[in-house]
């Protein structure tokens, strides 16, 4: 299926060099209009010519998690409520619409000196996290926006009353339908490339909230300590299920394998009493079923999500938490950049897809040879899919609902954001294609790091550049305006591994955002 689209491909490496080219060009972090720095200088995948203004807009403030411990080998996938946001900005945004334009995420400890240090990934793998923030006495439905792996389609993350002085309707906030949100999600470039990744609009477009006042947080964590080679001799033990029993650079338990802990039961087809799903998809949809993927099947499955909930301790039965665990303190800080919002901001609704289409995952097999760079080491998956399935829904409101993109009403969308999503070691490429044109619309390679410093780790994709388009005045790309009936192509790329080694729980996820249109016309 990748083919027939093989021009967009050759195109591929000339931008690709151009943005790395761009790249070289940033010599230190951006800084917004506020005046504070940005804690990286950021990169997008579309800018070849470096012109294209790469800063967060506005003020900032930070809010920050709970503290929060783990132990060695712990999942930690907790739903975090209620985070009350800094008084002032609830106080400064009492009755009005903030624009937020932007966020950055970090993973802290406590310095000598109290402040803020990043936790290097080695040490707490971030594998992904969802975020909402919540206005005007409402947050986001607890029995929704807590479904595990399950990812969430429109109605699956609404709004619903949680204070006394919410204004409501039964569960439904009252008021005008095509008023501004109050709730918002954030989990775009959410993996471990969250902090060196751009989470930042153009000038002119936002996600709103209306009066906003809390944060809320669904983190999946999970505690890698001394499992690598960043740590010495990476003493930590590795279940016997792991993908590689050598320590390398990263650590395989961010591939969640499935230890003797789990109970998997082939005969009654479920996972520690819960039913198995076979959701992987054939062509258009996915490749992974004509690929046969052992993640589409119990009897073969190895690895994954499935086997990392909360509470999941990433060991086999027979082996002892390492004598050095005392536990582990740390929380999230979220930054998030923001102005008072005007007629001319326009609202970001979420798009999203999957190029395992909706299985969620899949695995990816060892190279048949030890040579790097050619064809066969390469694994590859695609997905067609129609423009109307991006979160959609029939009777959906984007005001309540932060994961409705396209209604009934929707003509058209201005893509302004495309962000890719999969994981280290070995993800190698995203590319996006309007399949109508051969068009390539977006095409990133993952930056992996070059030490063991925070935000900079070898073994690790560090960074994920997205592809941002705006207002061409100000050095940006032009949007591509997207029709319901329209199809896309996705390709996913991944670097196999030698000697038998498999990589499991691979993702390939597009995490977009797009402004609503009545004009349809092509742009």
């Amino acid at each position: 299926h990748e083919g027939a689209h093989s021009r967009a491909g050759r195109r591929a490496c000339a931008l690709r060099a151009a943005a790395l080219a761009a790249a070289a060009l940033l010599a230190a972090p951006a800084a917004g209009h506020g005046g504070k720095t940005a804690q990286y200088p950021y990169t997008v995948a579309n800018d070849p010519t470096g012109s294209a203004p790469v800063s967060l807009l506005g003020e900032s403030f930070d809010v920050y998690s709970p503290w929060q411990e783990s132990r060695y080998a712990d999942v930690h996938w907790p739903w975090i409520p209620d985070i009350e946001l800094p008084p002032e900005i609830v106080a400064t945004y009492r009755g009005k619409v903030m624009a937020i334009t932007g966020y950055e995420v970090d993973l802290v400890r406590e310095a000598a000196d109290g402040s803020d240090a990043s936790v290097p990934c080695h040490e707490l793998y971030n594998h992904h996290y969802i975020a909402y923030v919540s206005g005007n006495g409402t947050g986001p439905d607890p029995v929704l926006a807590q479904t595990g792996h399950k990812f969430r389609r429109a109605g699956e993350g609404r709004a619903v009353a949680v204070g006394e002085d919410a204004d409501t309707d039964g569960q439904w906030p009252a008021g005008d339908p095509d008023g501004p949100p109050v709730l918002q999600v954030f989990s775009e470039g959410n993996g471990n490339e969250h902090r060196a990744s751009f989470h930042g609009y153009p000038r002119g477009y936002a996600q709103l909230v209306f009066s906003p006042e809390k944060l809320w947080l669904n983190p999946m964590i999970i505690d890698t300590r001394r499992s690598t080679l960043h740590d010495g001799d990476g003493s930590a033990p590795l279940p016997h299920t792991s993908t590689s029993s050598a320590k390398g650079w990263f650590s395989p338990l961010l591939e969640c394998p499935c230890t003797d802990r789990i109970d998997i039961d082939v005969r009654k087809q479920t996972i520690d009493g819960q039913p198995w799903v076979n959701d992987c998809g054939s062509w258009p949809d996915s490749t992974l079923l004509e690929q046969r993927n052992p993640s589409c099947f119990l009897a073969e499955y190895r690895g994954g999500l499935r086997c990392c909930g909360n509470g999941a301790i990433l060991l086999d039965k027979d082996q002892e938490r390492p004598s050095w665990d005392r536990g582990f303190r740390w929380r999230m800080r979220w930054r998030f950049w923001h102005e008072v919002a005007s007629p001319k901001h326009r609202n970001l609704a979420r798009l999203y897809w999957q190029t395992e289409s909706f299985h969620t995952e899949l695995d990816v097999p060892p190279c048949a040879d030890d040579a790097n760079g050619n064809e066969e080491c390469v694994h590859t998956i695609t997905s067609r899919f129609n423009v109307s399935q991006l979160f959609s829904g029939e009777d959906c409101n984007m005001r309540f609902d932060p994961w409705c993109a396209f209604n009934k009403g929707t003509k058209a969308m201005d893509l302004i954001m495309a962000g890719p999503h999969c994981h280290a070691p070995n993800c190698a490429s995203m590319e996006l294609v309007r399949e109508s044109t051969g068009e390539q619309l977006c095409y990133s390679e993952p930056k992996y790091g070059t030490s063991s410093a925070p935000m900079d780790e070898r073994g690790y994709a560090i960074a994920i550049p997205p592809c941002v388009w705006g207002d061409p005045a100000d050095g940006w790309q032009a949007p591509p305006r997207l029709r319901p009936e329209e199809h896309l192509l996705s390709i996913a790329r991944y670097r196999k591994s030698p000697n038998g080694v498999w990589h499991r729980g691979q993702m390939g996820s597009w995490q977009m955002r797009g402004a609503v249109t009545d004009d349809a016309s092509a742009a």
